[in-house]
């Protein structure tokens, strides 16, 4: 999907302002508000000093692809945001750790010592800002105010791109005291608008088609999908949950807004990273107080194990009976079209497998 229409057809009511309202429409009341969003400063030094533009990118990797120091026929990036692996004879998928990771760029190749190094513009976390090497790949840096107060490591609108031994301390301590003579003015965080219908709006429909039992400790952003309206601080209950409702919320990814939309009822396995690993970011811990759940059927050698848990599907029509499962975690997305992976739209149903 590259809008934020989505093919949630279900004949259900939920509460909205107070009156009941039957829901059996597309959610394709948003279309209008996608695009683009975020601005870094690139900075490029291939040997012979810095040059630096500022573009409009959605994060690293996307930033130096959109500068002028980029050209396919002189550069080598890792710009691909999943991978297919095998593993005893299954195909899998996940988005790749190397995702913009630079070997060659301007025709200069990593060779020996003299490699391509990524350097960011990073908040230490007491609020110190200066130039550090890059931790991971130059993909996982993105320039948005709330990305950055969930990672902050991972945090900056400023990436340089810089070819040489990082090893050599003399010529790392030159290449970050040029840095700071560059003429480019240091670039803020881009805030992100949580005005309905901004560019940022992920909306989801959420259900629990169990029996458990689950707790609403904080209002949510109820969406209308007839009209596409949004109601601020709305109380919901247990018993919504229960027959499926839609919420909006407002983020640089779809996990960033899924917290924006139910506030303290989300919950996540790690902010620690958003490079790919066990369980890292955008996991579902747990949402409105439930996660994963073993349900043992029999007894013995006949003992089956099933489960309650948080499916995510990009696409779900309850109607006909037609879903897609999210290939991915749930932070691995976005609704901004300048992202690697492109949805705004996902059904959130806690099911037995």
């Amino acid at each position: 999907m590259n809008t934020k229409t989505f093919a949630i057809v279900v004949a259900v009511f939920m509460v909205v302002s107070g009156a009941l309202v039957a829901v059996s429409d597309d959610i394709d009341k948003s279309d209008a508000a996608s695009g683009n969003a975020g601005y870094m400063n690139v900075y490029v030094n291939a040997g012979n000093g810095w040059s630096g533009q500022t573009v409009q990118a959605a994060n690293g990797c996307e930033a130096l692809k959109a500068s002028n120091f980029y050209s396919a026929s002189t550069a080598t990036i890792d710009d691909s945001y999943t991978i297919s692996y095998v593993y005893n004879n299954n195909t899998y998928t996940d988005i790749n750790a190397a995702y913009g990771t630079v070997t060659k760029l301007q025709g200069e190749s990593n060779s020996g010592n003299d490699v391509w190094n990524v350097l960011v513009y990073i908040n230490d976390g007491n609020g110190n800002w200066s130039w550090n090497v890059g931790i991971s790949a130059s993909g996982y840096y993105k320039p948005f105010d709330d990305y950055a107060a969930k990672l902050v490591a991972y945090g900056t609108a400023n990436i340089a791109f810089w070819y040489g031994n990082i090893e050599d301390d003399d010529e790392y301590d030159a290449a970050i005291s040029g840095l700071g003579s560059v003429t480019l003015p240091v670039r803020g965080l881009t805030a992100v608008s949580k005005v309905p219908g901004s560019v940022y709006e992920h909306i989801f429909y959420l259900k629990n088609d169990t029996n458990a039992q689950m707790t609403v400790s904080d209002t949510v952003k109820l969406y209308d999908p007839s009209d596409g309206s949004v109601t601020l601080n709305t109380t919901i209950s247990d018993s919504d949950l229960a027959t499926g409702l839609y919420v909006a919320g407002y983020g640089s990814d779809a996990e960033l807004a899924l917290i924006d939309a139910i506030g303290d009822n989300a919950n996540f396995y790690s902010f620690a990273s958003p490079v790919p690993g066990y369980e890292t970011y955008g996991w579902i811990d747990d949402l409105f107080g439930v996660n994963t759940v073993p349900v043992v059927i029999g007894e013995g050698e006949e003992a089956v194990t099933h489960y309650y848990f948080w499916s995510t599907y990009t696409e779900y029509d309850l109607v006909n009976s037609y879903e897609v499962w999210a290939g991915y975690n749930i932070g691995a997305y976005s609704a901004l079209l300048n992202a690697p992976l492109v949805d705004g739209t996902f059904a959130i149903i806690y099911e037995y497998s």
